[in-house]
């Protein structure tokens, strides 16, 4: 079962592309420079600006071949972010909850997956089994699952979850 909810805004959903420090704050790191990969693990927590993740754990993916544009840095660019079990997002003006979260940053967008998964946006709300926020286009995708459907619920006045 799809739904899909058009918005007149883009996603409001920077994490890592912005000019805010990200602060990340977990019980173990481990990190593997050659694969590419940092994986943060138990009670994660990550904040940049205005925006809240908090999970059990927390993947960043790294373009191996592609350097950050600074040279000072010398960090490599970030591909993706997975965030897994227990996952809440809190942003300016959004709260999204599920089981796993992606982020890709090239194309800023956010896929949550998991029963349960929801979007609550002031009175609005959606929920479903894989919700699809397109943050440059300003769309929404949500489907169901086998055992359950899309619920949403719109307040007449607002803009909806965008």
């Amino acid at each position: 079962m799809e739904s899909l909810v058009h918005a007149d805004e883009a996603i409001d959903f920077q994490p890592m592309e912005n000019n805010d420090k990200v602060h990340i704050v977990s019980d173990k790191l481990v990190s593997d420079s050659k694969a590419g990969i940092a994986e943060f693990s138990g009670n994660v927590r990550v904040t940049q600006g205005a925006t809240i993740i908090t999970s059990d754990s927390l993947k960043i993916f790294y373009d191996k071949n592609k350097k950050d544009k600074r040279p000072e840095t010398h960090t490599e660019s970030i591909e993706k972010l997975i965030v897994s079990g227990n996952v809440k997002i809190i942003m300016d003006n959004m709260v999204a909850t599920t089981l796993q979260a992606e982020y890709i940053i090239k194309n800023k967008v956010l896929i949550l997956t998991g029963a349960g998964s929801k979007v609550i946006k002031g009175n609005d709300s959606v929920s479903g089994s894989r919700i699809i926020l397109y943050r440059t286009e300003g769309r929404v995708i949500v489907e169901g699952g086998s055992k359950s459907r899309v619920k949403a619920v719109f307040t007449p006045g607002n803009k909806g979850i965008k």
